[in-house]
């Protein structure tokens, strides 16, 4: 008999799930630190540019773009 020398119960699953939850979030750091930082996502082309090239491309024809110009312009003074 131990009387009360040492741990038992559910101590003894205390301690692996503790060291299992460090080493869990070791890792994690680790990866973290190597992995390659993404870049920030470029934001796409606004309205503008995309009517320019739409232009440009013989999609839309002179009074279209006028008229697309005039409402982004009163949008977006």
């Amino acid at each position: 008999m131990m009387y009360g020398y040492g741990y038992g119960g559910w101590w003894m699953l205390f301690g692996p799930v503790v060291g299992l939850a460090l080493l869990g979030l070791l890792v994690w750091v680790l990866v973290r630190l190597v992995q390659p930082a993404r870049p920030a996502a470029s934001p796409g082309p606004d309205a503008r540019e995309i009517l320019d090239r739409r232009y440009a491309a013989g999609e839309i024809d002179d009074q279209a773009y006028a008229q697309m110009s005039a409402k982004l312009t009163a949008r977006h003074p």
